[in-house]
């Protein structure tokens, strides 16, 4: 098994300038867990990683609400299903529809 089989291709990034309610909405509309986080102006193409754990801690510092961004499982303690992190073959690296 390979990296490639299971990554989400192109990365979905957001820029380090976001808020943390927009990275999130993204998440849940892209249905990943992760987001690379970009540089802007002459920082590196790439300072960062983002992960619904710490959107999830983020929130207990600053409560927000962002409808729909927060799914049960992220909430319950539960895993996200396996096929949020699966591309479908006909998907070309999208995250399968559910």
């Amino acid at each position: 098994m390979r990296v490639r089989e299971f990554m989400t291709s192109p990365a979905v990034s957001v820029a380090r300038t976001a808020t943390v309610r927009e990275a999130a909405a993204l998440m849940v509309r892209k249905r990943i867990n992760s987001l690379v986080v970009t540089g802007v102006g002459g920082e590196p193409a790439v300072v960062g990683l983002l992960t619904a754990s710490e959107v999830e801690l983020a929130e207990t510092v600053v409560p927000f609400t962002v409808p729909s961004a927060r799914p049960a499982c992220w909430t319950s303690g539960r895993r996200p299903p396996s096929s949020w992190m699966r591309p479908s073959p006909t998907s070309h690296g999208e995250p399968s529809a559910m």
